[in-house]
């Protein structure tokens, strides 16, 4: 599809198009999600990571 024409989309180019973004939003979120998750998992490790090091004198 060139991206420089002027000519009207049809329905199934439309839906093609539509189907793709989904996927990519989809996709972008799944990424968000999983990126917060992982932080929240180091943020709660961190302060029994630091409370169960062995002191030493």
């Amino acid at each position: 599809m060139d991206l420089n024409s002027t000519a009207p989309l049809f329905s199934e180019e439309m839906k093609d198009i539509e189907l793709r973004a989904r996927k990519m939003r989809a996709e972008m979120m799944g990424i968000i999600l999983s990126s917060i998750g992982a932080a929240l998992v180091r943020a709660i490790k961190a302060p029994a990571l630091l409370l169960s090091r062995p002191r030493t004198a």
